[in-house]
């Protein structure tokens, strides 16, 4: 019936108006040939009509701009006044555990241009992302996610600030599971009695690689006064004392710390102009886990 009587049956000035309802996967919006003081688009269908403008953002206002000496029309001063962070969160697309990246403060509108990278996560492996807002009482707002599949090529190791490529000559090591156990003999047993005495399960293992300069893939010159500094870089890294994450292109992914000190051995027959660096790890946590980064130094966060 309201199809036919328009938006008021009581005849004022709107009686021929359409009846309000809520449209869809609208892209775009053209104002043209007028002066106008005010545009403003909501999900609210029930608001009252009225010739007064709309000021105030609610969660159902879609578009407010008041052609101020500008056209904006988004919500960025409102959203300033109710979050007080941005969280970067992100998850498998097979697992339902989001892993918080990082948090951004939020105080003034220029807080909410940010770039954050990701370094650690796994090759050949599909995540899902989600920026998500933490309201003033601690609550989270709506997710804006987004998928993106992980890809790269050689081994890289990296900490919370740094990432390194080993590009020649890599080689693993035994790679060793370690359980705490005890082996008990007892009369009349034909058999011993195993005892694991601990949750301790962990993995250790060693890693080596031809150190080169970090242009070399591009050059392809054995810069020898460039290998001494990469030399250098690589060395300060590794006994830094952080915790590593060691990734390959094959989908290994393993949190580690440092077990020894790394050795270099030189090439001799080029005069010392290039090397192999290895070291020894312990595996110290999973990159999957939120405490296990925030233990280690990946994130400032504990969620």
């Amino acid at each position: 019936m309201l199809g036919f009587l328009g938006y008021s049956i009581c005849g004022d000035t709107q009686s021929a108006n359409k009846t309000p309802v809520v449209v869809d996967d609208i892209t775009k919006i053209t104002l043209t040939n007028g002066v106008y003081d005010n545009f403003y688009m909501t999900q609210n269908t029930s608001i009252d009509n009225t010739s007064v403008i709309p000021t105030e953002w609610d969660f159902k206002t879609l578009m407010n701009a008041n052609f101020e000496d500008n056209i904006n029309a988004g919500n960025v001063d409102y959203i300033v006044d109710e979050i007080d962070s941005v969280k970067l969160k992100r998850r498998k697309v097979d697992s339902f555990d989001w892993v918080v990246l990082s948090e951004i403060d939020i105080d003034i509108a220029e807080d909410l241009q940010f770039t954050t990278k990701d370094n650690y996560c796994e090759d050949s492996q599909e995540y899902e992302y989600a920026i998500v807002p933490i309201m003033s009482d601690g609550t989270e707002g709506d997710y804006v996610t987004s998928s993106v599949y992980s890809e790269f090529n050689g081994v890289f190791i990296i900490d919370a600030d740094t990432s390194l490529k080993i590009y020649s000559n890599v080689n693993y090591g035994t790679l060793t599971s370690n359980l705490e156990q005890g082996v008990y003999t007892t009369v009349g047993s034909k058999y011993p009695t195993i005892v694991y005495n601990s949750d301790i399960d962990y993995l250790s293992g060693s890693l080596s690689g031809t150190i080169l300069p970090s242009d070399f893939e591009t050059t392809r010159i054995l810069d020898r006064k460039a290998f001494v500094k990469e030399l250098k870089t690589i060395q300060t890294f590794l006994t830094n004392r952080k915790a590593k994450i060691i990734k390959d292109w094959n989908g290994n992914i393993w949190m580690v710390g440092i077990s020894n000190t790394p050795t270099v051995t030189y090439d001799n027959s080029i005069g010392m102009g290039k090397g192999d660096i290895s070291f020894e790890w312990v595996e110290q946590g999973d990159a999957d886990m939120q405490a296990d980064l925030y233990n280690n130094g990946f994130t400032e966060v504990l969620e």
